[in-house]
């Protein structure tokens, strides 16, 4: 989807009709922070993102707003 040159994050969220003001919500597979940052600041939501490369979350916390927690870790073992 996102390859798609007609592709929007924002208007798909805004067709989902998402209320997440006040959740707590994990983006599971976060890279670099696109989305954890448009569902924080966008959406009012308490953002917690996850991805298996120090890589990503280096940049992820050194590009996003403080407020989203970045943690490193394998999604496989959240359970």
């Amino acid at each position: 989807q996102n390859a798609q040159p007609q592709y929007s994050i924002t208007a798909e969220l805004e067709h989902l009709k998402l209320e997440l003001r006040g959740k707590r919500v994990l983006d599971a597979g976060c890279g670099v922070g696109s989305l954890s940052q448009i569902l924080s600041h966008e959406y009012g939501a308490t953002v917690h993102g996850c991805d298996a490369a120090e890589t990503r979350i280096r940049q992820a916390r050194s590009t996003c707003a403080k407020s989203i927690h970045f943690f490193t870790g394998d999604l496989t073992a959240l359970m």
